[in-house]
Order: structure tokens, then C-alpha cells, then sequence
């Protein structure tokens, strides 16, 4: 990113030159994406193995099954395989938010049995960007994935409003197999 700067009446190309070197690192700052949580009340969300941030949420390592349990999540998250990868089982009160991308937008039938068996919660989907930001994600009605970022996800898209009441386009699951 250039910023103009003035020299002597005249405009010029700023470079990380004209700026000490924690300014540069602040030009390139890129915000940690915010966890979207699908309960309508804030609740802990233990956060497995992705970069989020948000109010009562921490991030953990699937090795730390311990500190997860200890943290007494209400809502556990994180990729299908980092889930399966926690190391003992976590007693999750509320939900469980799975993260998927723009290119597998969709937990098999099966992978929700698994989750309901191991959990005993609902399961909800959240599809992703590469920079960790929610572009589609699935509400209380389980009927599809609203889109929040249309231009980067493909498929068919339904218009008709889902019966939680929002108006995004969704993508229905029955599209994506």
C-alpha cells in the first residue's frame, strides 16, 4: 500500500523507507477473524486449532484436551479432523460449530452422526474463506447454509427466506452431493 506524501509542494510515493518498522508491520496488520456463534446468547466457545477471536473464546490444540475440559466450553469448534483429534473427550453443553471451505461446504450425514454421538449437542456448519472469515453458515432451522459472501461460493443458491426468519440466499445441502 502506497500513501502520498508531501515533499516540497509536491506529491510523492510514500515507501516502508518513510516509515519506521513498526509502522510498516502496522500497514500489513490483518485482523483476527471473529468467531460468528449461531446460539442467540454468548456462551464459552473453546476453539480448536483455528486463528479466531472473540468475546469467551479461547483457542486450543487438540492436544489439550485437558485445558479444553477444564475450560468448560458451552460450544466446542473447530475442522472436522482437529474435532476428532481432541485428546480426551470434552463435555460440550451447547453446540458444536464444525468449520468447512468453500470447496467441501458440506458435513456428511454420517460426520453429523458421529458428532451427535460424541457430543449429544446440535451441530452446526460454517463455511470458511482462506482467511477465516464466514462466508455461509447454518442457523437453528438446519435447512441449508445461509451465504453471507455470495460472490465466493459456488452452487445453487435458494432465495426462498428459511423459516429462522433470515433472507440470505442458501445453499441446501441436497445442491452439494
Amino acid at each position: 500500500m502506497r500513501i502520498p506524501l508531501l515533499s516540497g509542494g509536491r506529491a510523492k510515493r510514500a515507501s516502508s523507507a518513510d516509515f519506521p518498522l513498526h509502522a510498516t508491520r502496522f500497514l500489513r496488520f490483518q485482523p483476527t477473524p471473529k468467531f460468528r456463534n449461531p446460539l442467540p446468547h454468548p456462551v464459552r466457545v473453546a476453539v480448536v486449532r483455528v486463528k479466531l477471536s472473540g468475546a469467551n473464546l479461547r483457542v486450543f490444540q487438540p492436544s489439550e484436551g485437558e485445558a479444553i475440559q477444564s475450560f468448560r466450553p458451552g460450544i466446542l469448534a473447530g475442522t472436522l479432523a482437529a474435532l476428532r483429534r481432541v485428546s480426551v473427550p470434552v463435555p460440550v453443553t451447547k453446540a458444536v460449530v464444525v468449520f468447512s471451505n468453500a470447496q467441501f461446504p458440506h458435513i456428511a450425514p454420517a460426520e453429523r452422526d458421529w458428532l451427535w454421538q460424541r457430543f449429544q449437542v446440535p451441530c452446526f456448519e460454517q463455511v470458511l474463506n482462506s482467511g477465516g472469515q464466514v462466508i455461509a453458515e447454518e442457523c437453528q432451522v438446519h435447512a441449508g447454509l445461509h451465504v453471507l459472501r455470495p460472490e465466493q461460493l459456488s452452487g445453487m443458491l435458494c432465495i426462498v427466506e428459511c423459516d429462522c426468519g433470515r433472507t440470505e440466499p442458501r445453499l441446501l445441502a441436497t445442491a452439494l452431493r
